[in-house]
């Protein structure tokens, strides 16, 4: 599939995929930038333009290695739409307790090309019942240190009720 791409600053690197396996292409920063501080988040400009094909959209993930070390992307998977024809940019935090570089070249997330297929909505009374039912947050297994059977997800408050009209946090 071909994405057209557009470098705006001198030194963009095409992303590339570290190894034929890989499932994403790595991003490279095209300047050096200010480091970031422990605790900040700042939106980094990667240098170029994009024409995501209609039905699809990009993804920007943090990498793996960089998340063990607190670098991460702030808003989980960043996602630039099929209309979006602006700089790509990524929102990275420093979540560790060091100054982190920023330096021209350095790989700070990698990018996944996904379908993003149209949704028709149905409303209805009722949904399907399943083995899982409404176990979610750890219920699965693996999370043994976590306890969730209070939690309604509806405000994201152990033991709360959000009644039609009533406001949510969010």
């Amino acid at each position: 599939m071909i994405v057209k791409f557009r470098r705006t600053q001198t030194y963009t690197q095409l992303p590339k995929k570290a190894t034929e396996g890989a499932a994403c292409y790595d991003c490279y920063l095209p300047t050096t930038y200010p480091p970031l501080e422990p605790g900040q988040i700042r939106i980094i400009n990667l240098g170029f333009q994009v024409e995501v094909p209609i039905g699809y959209e990009l993804q920007i993930r943090s990498r793996s290695g960089l998340a063990t070390k607190g670098i991460m992307v702030a808003n989980s998977v960043g996602c630039v739409d099929s209309d979006y024809r602006g700089d790509v940019g990524v929102i990275l935090w420093n979540a560790s307790g060091a100054i982190q570089p920023l330096i021209q070249g350095d790989r700070v997330c990698q990018l996944k090309l996904s379908q993003a297929p149209e949704i028709e909505w149905e409303v209805v009374d009722e949904i399907s019942e399943t083995e899982r039912g409404t176990g979610g947050f750890g219920s699965s297994g693996g999370h043994s240190s976590l306890d969730t059977k209070d939690l309604d997800t509806s405000k994201g408050q152990p033991n709360s009720t959000l009644d039609e009209g009533t406001e949510s946090a969010f």
